[in-house]
Order: C-alpha cells, then sequence, then structure tokens
C-alpha cells in the first residue's frame, strides 16, 4: 500500500498543480459494474493539454476467490485504485477519440471463508499499458470504453488469525483491464479543441494587425 501511494500521489499532485481556472474535468461512473454485480465504479478524468489526461479511479465492491488448500471460496469486501495516463492520438474536441497510457492498479480488502470463521486480507497490485475510445458531445455528455493489460507484482491472500500466506503471483503475473464509463466534462468548451482555441486567437489577432496596417496607409 506504501508504494501504490508513492507511486499514485504525484500523479495526482501533478494533475491537481497543473490544473487552470478554467480547466476541464470529467466526473465519471461506471453502469454496467452498478447494474450487473453492485459495484461501484467512479473516476474523474483531469484534462492537462489537448492531447494528455489523467484519470484516478477508486471501486468498491466484493470479488469472490477459490483458494485450492485453503478455502473452497472467500468473498472478499473492499476497495481499490487505479490511475490511467492517457495520451490522446487525434483529438478532435480535445483529449477524445483513440488514446493510450500507463496504469497503475491497487485492490485491497478482507474476506470470510465459506468453511470456517477465518479472515483473509487480499492485497494486489499491478501496472501495464491501457488502451481505448472516448467520445465527447457537444452537450458535454462522455462515453468512454477501454481495455489494458500488464503484469501483477503482488497478489496474495493472507489469513488473518495464523499468518499463512498465500501468492497469487506464483500461478500467473497476467493482469488485465476493462472499463467502461459514462460521465460529464465540466470546464472550457466541449465542442471545441484547445488547440482550436489558440489557432482561432492567433487568426484574430492576425486580422486586427492588418486592420491597423490598412489604417496607416490610408
Amino acid at each position: 500500500m506504501k508504494n501504490l501511494q508513492i507511486l499514485l500521489i504525484p500523479l495526482i499532485v501533478v494533475a491537481f498543480s497543473t490544473l487552470k481556472l478554467d480547466a476541464q474535468i470529467e466526473p465519471k461512473i461506471n453502469p454496467l459494474a452498478v447494474i450487473l454485480s453492485g459495484d461501484v465504479v467512479l473516476g474523474c478524468e483531469f484534462i492537462l493539454s489537448d492531447k494528455i489526461g489523467v484519470e484516478p479511479i477508486v471501486d468498491f465492491g466484493r470479488t469472490n476467490l477459490g483458494l485450492t488448500g485453503i478455502a473452497e471460496e472467500v468473498s472478499f469486501t473492499g476497495f481499490g485504485l487505479r490511475a490511467i495516463g492517457k495520451y490522446y492520438f487525434n483529438p478532435e474536441v480535445g483529449a477524445d477519440k483513440f488514446y493510450l497510457g500507463p496504469y497503475l492498479k491497487y485492490k485491497g480488502g478482507v474476506g470470510s471463508s465459506d468453511i470456517s470463521n477465518d479472515e483473509f486480507i487480499r492485497t494486489r497490485v499491478a501496472a501495464g499499458l491501457a488502451v481505448g475510445y472516448k467520445v465527447v458531445s457537444q452537450s458535454g455528455i462522455v462515453f468512454e470504453v477501454g481495455v489494458g493489460g500488464g503484469r501483477a507484482f503482488t497478489d496474495t491472500v493472507k489469513n488473518r488469525d495464523t499468518d499463512e500466506e498465500f501468492a497469487f503471483t506464483d500461478l500467473t503475473n497476467i493482469d488485465l483491464l476493462a472499463r467502461l464509463a459514462l460521465g460529464y466534462r465540466f470546464g472550457g468548451s466541449s465542442n471545441k479543441s484547445m488547440k482550436g482555441s489558440d489557432k482561432d486567437m492567433k487568426s484574430d489577432n492576425d486580422r486586427r494587425k492588418k486592420s491597423s496596417k490598412g489604417k496607416k496607409r490610408r
């Protein structure tokens, strides 16, 4: 957990420190997780530029795992933290369409066995690459889908009573990421890219210069 905080805190600090008063942010929720499993997955993307965004994500829910030799099934209730850095290749309205970037993930929880009163603690830390596609409507509504894959550095389950520990990374260290999100973009203009705004300002300045030169010639 401490290692994850060391990794996540700088990303969040950078996101906040680079925001302007008119910066764009996108609160999001995964509706399928709520409907299918009751899990709550909330995120908020900070738009740092026309092509770069950073999104911290928090989820809370339940996970069932079978632990061979320990318990047939353990139901874990806990929370997770994720941070995704996004580079948008060809944005149309700013920070939209296809993106690629790194992600960090932490998952923790406390569970109980289905055949005993033992309690177990789960800890999982992983990192990888995410790819996705985001659409932003003129009204500011955001729709996003994404997938990713990487490596789990730690994935352990520990018996709180006996200190017995089982490491899933002994079997596989593959980490997968899948997400669907709905949200809303606040701040700035959702139907005009930041790059486009800079071009418009430049065009206005050019027109003013030409107009002032024309007056001097007269």
